[in-house]
């Protein structure tokens, strides 16, 4: 088995067209890695200026400047505006999940009123 597979890997290697495959694909990962630059190369920098909470004086900038802006800036503007966005969203519907819990609890407090209300009208101090 040994021999078979040293035999094998032998012929592999043999061959010229492994070895200028291998360069190529060296060469264009290498070439690859150097031109083109990661997300955080030129993102982050970009995402780091506007860090911290979303304010209404920063979407109004991030807007005017979305406006102006091109390339990476404005996708950064606008994930400003989508974060932004999606506050309001969620504030929205945080705000109507509370008006239905309190609508609840008003008709809860109005239900056990009414419990009490017969309990005491039903209950008997006397004897027959």
């Amino acid at each position: 088995m040994k021999e078979l597979v040293r035999f094998e890997l032998y012929k592999l290697f043999s061959q010229k067209g492994i070895y200028i495959t291998a360069a190529i694909l060296l060469f264009l990962i290498i070439f690859f890695h150097q031109v083109m630059p990661g997300p955080d190369a030129s993102a982050y920098s970009q995402y780091k200026k506007w860090e911290g909470p979303v304010t209404e004086q920063k979407l109004q900038e991030a807007k005017q400047l979305a406006e102006q802006g091109s390339g990476r800036e404005s996708e950064v503007y606008q994930d400003l505006d989508l974060v932004a966005n999606f506050q309001l969203d969620k504030a929205n519907i945080l705000k109507e999940v509370t008006d239905k819990l309190s609508k609840l609890n008003d008709l809860d407090s109005d239900a056990s009123r009414q419990l009490q209300l017969e309990k005491k009208v039903t209950q008997h101090d006397t004897f027959y």
